[in-house]
């Protein structure tokens, strides 16, 4: 017994280390894949597992695909199981998921909670797993979602707070996913991502037409030298005979391309265009004189002046965004800090724009980068009917009242009061005593700000599941998921052969 269950540890060691640093297990050929290799090099300095290597078809050696997948599950089983355990003593809890095809076309949900944890006194965001959708309806959904948290253990009941992406099968008012799951718990409120709002209200913003034409612009040069050998080396070689431009660049090479779903990204972008500016009209002046057609057009339409003011503009208006967009997507924001923030970057962008300095600032750097290229200031031709224009002017009621009663005069004297949500929790030593005060601010705390945990972890989707390996089953995707997200996690292997052993019957005698 003490054999086969040291078999069976070095077995899933091999399968945990390929899973947490995303190696494929499984080859074209059984003999030649990874799980098998790094087994055979165990088994040089491991007599046990060299005999049962070696003792092939004659005993059962736990090496086939269906063992493998067992084994995964039961890993990431252990995982779950300990922060499901989590979510369910918190309380209350919020939800969030999103939604995204896989290299195979098939779409996979990803799962996510938010709770705050009152043995630690932190927000966490954990992501539990994918799983795949029949139907991407409203209703298909919302049953997918609260069937599949009910499997992992999770007592959907205390549901507070649901975050998603503004699509219709999800946010929909009637027969969205938040409509058709809060029929079911009322109190689970629904929060529309608010890093996906943030980059929805910058995309409206950005359907002005010279800045609409200035992206598109900035992108093609972008993908232009991006895409070419040739004109990439020829503004590595400008880029190296301008040594101001060069160091500002902080040993970047390449134009960054713009991001076509995250537009609040889109200031790095611009920055480093307008960096760069004077770089890349030396190279694509360069190329144009070697014959480069589409460089000359290119270089003619960036030495504009409307182009100039429409690049600088753009990138001084959304440099606030970008703090933002990172402070929103922080897994222990909540929602009254978030809110805060936005206003303070409303604040300053409504403060600037009432201040004719900045935009004699704006229009200075326009004129000094004009004046490089001989490009005069000028006004553009506008016609006489604007009709689309954005900036047109234009329990007990009394037991709870007398609870926040001595809420606020247990802290009318404190000069230091908490700054956040979080810091209010940790403040209430005793929660017997203000315990509507405390449950209130727990589910302000576990109400979802961004979906940006579940988008995270279709990055790793998408580093599981490549081409290669497109004909991974669901279940096998979700657990490989678990593990290379949670890697650092210790596994209890004792525990696992023992569930291993009792789940059937087994030709070794492993308990």
């Amino acid at each position: 017994m003490e054999k086969n269950r040291h078999v069976l540890k070095e077995i899933i060691k091999v399968l945990l280390l390929c899973a947490r640093q995303n190696v494929a297990i499984r080859g074209h050929t059984e003999e030649r894949s990874n799980f098998i290799v790094i087994l055979k090099l165990k088994s040089e300095n491991d007599p046990i597992l060299r005999e049962h290597l070696s003792a092939g078809k004659d005993r059962a050696t736990y090496l086939s695909p269906q063992i493998q997948n067992e084994l995964i599950d039961l890993c990431a089983r252990q995982i779950r199981d300990t922060l499901v355990t989590a979510c369910n003593s918190a309380g209350c809890f919020g939800f969030i998921a999103d939604e995204a095809k896989d290299c195979s076309t098939s779409e996979q949900i990803s799962l996510c909670v938010r709770f705050y944890d009152r043995s630690t006194g932190e927000v966490k965001e954990y992501f539990l797993g994918f799983v795949e959708a029949d139907s991407t309806t409203g209703e298909a959904l919302a049953e997918t979602f609260l069937n599949t948290l009910e499997e992992y253990g999770i007592n959907v009941n205390n549901i507070r707070g649901q975050g998603y992406d503004g699509a219709a099968n999800m946010a929909g008012k009637h027969r969205g996913v938040q409509a058709r799951i809060r029929q079911r718990i009322p109190y689970a409120n629904y929060t529309h991502c608010r890093a996906h709002s943030l980059n929805l209200a910058i995309v409206h913003a950005c359907k002005e037409p010279l800045i609409r034409n200035l992206m598109d612009t900035v992108q093609t040069i972008a993908f232009a030298f991006d895409y070419s050998a040739k004109r990439l080396l020829q503004f590595k070689e400008s880029l190296e005979l301008d040594r101001d431009v060069k160091d500002a660049m902080d040993r970047k090479t390449k134009i960054k391309t713009l991001c076509e779903t995250r537009w609040f990204s889109r200031v790095d972008s611009l920055t480093t265009f307008l960096k760069c500016y004077d770089v890349i009209v030396a190279a694509l002046e360069e190329l144009s004189e070697d014959g480069d057609s589409k460089a000359r057009s290119h270089v003619c339409s960036i030495l504009q002046f409307d182009f100039i003011v429409a690049l600088v503009t753009a990138e001084h208006v959304l440099a606030p965004t970008n703090p933002l967009s990172a402070l929103l997507q922080a897994k222990e924001q909540d929602l009254l800090e978030a809110v805060k923030e936005c206003q303070a970057v409303i604040s300053i962008l409504q403060a600037e724009r009432a201040d004719d300095t900045v935009w004699e600032a704006i229009f200075s750097k326009c004129e000094e980068v004009g004046t490089t290229h001989n490009i005069a200031a000028s006004v553009p031709r506008v016609v006489g009917r604007q009709q689309h224009r954005y900036d047109i002017p234009a329990s007990d009621n009394q037991e709870f009242k007398r609870e926040i009663q001595r809420w606020k005069a247990r802290w009318a004297d404190v000069v230091d009061k908490p700054a956040t949500l979080a810091d209010s929790l940790r403040a209430i030593r005793t929660p017997e005593l203000y315990p509507n005060v405390y449950h209130i601010l727990e589910i302000l705390l576990s109400m979802p700000v961004s979906s940006a945990s579940a988008e995270r972890s279709f990055s790793i989707m998408r580093r599981l599941k490549t081409y290669l390996r497109s004909t991974m089953t669901g279940d096998r995707l979700s657990s490989l998921a678990v593990l290379h997200s949670y890697r650092e996690t210790d596994i209890d292997l004792d525990k696992i052969i023992e569930k291993f052993a009792a789940k059937k019957p087994r030709r070794l005698v492993l308990q």
